[in-house]
Parts: C-alpha cells; structure tokens; sequence
C-alpha cells in the first residue's frame, strides 16, 4: 500500500503559536487543513452584512456552541465532552491542522487556541492580524462558510494546562504564590473607565498588575519580540518564583496574554482565571 505524506515546513512565516497570511496563502491546499472564524460574531455576507470569510473556513461558534451551556457568566469553559463534540461537527480530527483567525486581528482566536491545546491538540495557530491582515495582504475571501466536510474524529484529552477558579483567586495565600495579570485596559483596570457589561462595577483584583491586551498589538498582528519582550518582561522575569495567571474581563484577553507568552518563551506552563472580572466583581462585595 502506499502512503502519501504532506509535510508542511517550518518557516520564519510559521513561528511558534502564529503564522502569517502569507503562509497560509502557501499552504491553503494542506489535505489536513481547518480554517476557524473564531470572532465573537458570524462574518459571512449573508443579508448583505459582514466582512467575508477566508476560503474553505468554518465558523466556531465561542459565545454558543463552545460555552458552557449552562454557566452563569459568559465565555465559561465548556467540558470535555461538549468541547469533542463540538470539534467533532466541525470536522475537526485528531491529525487536522487548524488555524484560528478573528475580525479584529488577534483577539477571540487567542482563546480558541488556548482551548484546543488545553484538550491535546498539538497542532493550532492563530492567524498573525486575523481577517484586516489577510486581506489587507490581498488575498481574497468568500461570501460563506464551507459545508463541505464530515465528523471528525477529535478527541479531548487532558492536559497540564490550567485553569484557576473563584476559590484559588481568593485563597489566602493567593497574592504569595501567584502573579495575577490582567489584560483588560489601565482605564478598566484602575477604574476610571465603565465596564462594558451594564452594572458591573470597575476596579481591578487585589494583587493584580496591568498588561493591556491592546499594548501588544499593532494593527492586529503581534508586535516585534523584542517589544513584547519588554512589555512582558515582569512575567519572563527568571527570577520570579510564583504562579503565572492571567486574567481579563471574561476570559477572552487574557488567552492574549498567554499567545505573546508563549511566542516569546515558547514555554506554556501559565494559567488562566476563566471567570476573570465578570465572575470576581459579581460575586465579591467591593
């Protein structure tokens, strides 16, 4: 019998967690291929709205199908089995090489790519600059999402990687052996600007510092590593001894965090608090 193997090369195009347009461009007919829209709304032009999609993609539905059904609080990490069974629908298998892209540059697909390597899947990437670098870039896109394709055979598998909960942020002894960062903006963080979600209150956890999302970007695309190196340097710090979490409003931003970590570390041992300042501020009095 005989096989036939793709390889698909390693280029400067295709560093760690990320990879470019024009990479992709390269590689659109890899036989193992998935495309993933991971903005938090649909971009397809159907009725006339949206931006388009990239060739052969598939939408992944984070705020519904991907979120635990029945949660208090948005974005909730789903379990094992829905998450597998979700993928599975989508056609995901267990050899698919997935790219994840969003609307806005790099934003939900961050989280999207945190959430299949937490269930195993070792080969997932975000798309450096999303849907505006794409075809900013010049390449095309379509009106609407592929159907093309069957069940997958993804499976969840469990991993290191780390979520944290409501009781570990207020543990006693967390501010001792964590090190809380939250990426939402210094006006959300400090206060003085209004939480999006009505009735909220803004303020920050105690013990937390602030890396916004948003300073390690540049038009949607990861800014050069040497300025992320910077940016992040208290988190990359050799000498720092506790626990690596990151934070956001919902637990979207924070996986942001986590992507620029990784890209300049290539290490993944962080966590993240899935309920982040919309679980913490409801619950606890300010």
């Amino acid at each position: 019998m005989l096989y036939i193997i793709y390889i698909f090369p390693k280029t400067q195009s295709m560093e760690g967690p990320i990879i470019s347009a024009e990479w992709l461009n390269e590689h659109m007919n890899h036989p193992r291929l998935v495309i993933l829209d991971t903005s938090m709304e649909r971009t397809s032009l159907q009725n006339g709205t949206g931006e388009g999609v990239l060739p052969g993609s598939r939408y992944f539905d984070l705020k519904g199908a991907f979120s635990a059904f029945d949660a208090r609080y948005p974005n909730t990490f789903p379990d094992k089995d829905q998450f597998e069974a979700g993928a599975r629908a989508l056609g995901i298998g267990q050899d698919s090489l997935i790219v994840c892209y969003d609307h806005k540059g790099i934003f939900s697909s961050a989280r999207v790519r945190w959430m299949f390597t937490y269930f195993g899947h070792p080969s997932v990437y975000v798309l450096d600059g999303g849907l505006p670098g794409w075809t900013k870039a010049g390449y095309e896109v379509e009106a609407e999402y592929s159907d093309v394709f069957k069940n997958g055979d993804f499976v969840a598998k469990a991993t290191d990687r780390k979520i944290v909960d409501l009781s570990y942020i207020t543990s006693e002894d967390r501010e001792s052996k964590s090190l809380l960062v939250d990426a939402r903006s210094a006006g959300r963080f400090n206060g003085s600007q209004a939480e999006p979600r009505e009735g909220l209150r803004s303020g920050a956890i105690p013990g937390s510092i602030n890396i916004p999302f948003a300073d390690l970007l540049e038009e949607g695309h990861l800014k050069p590593r040497v300025e992320l190196e910077e940016k992040m340097r208290v988190c990359t710090d050799s000498k720092r001894k506790e626990e690596l979490v990151f934070t956001c409003g919902s637990g979207v931003t924070a996986c942001v965090l986590g992507l620029a970590y990784e890209y300049i570390t290539g290490d993944n041992d962080y966590a993240i608090y899935d309920g982040s300042w919309t679980e913490y501020a409801s619950e606890i009095p300010e």
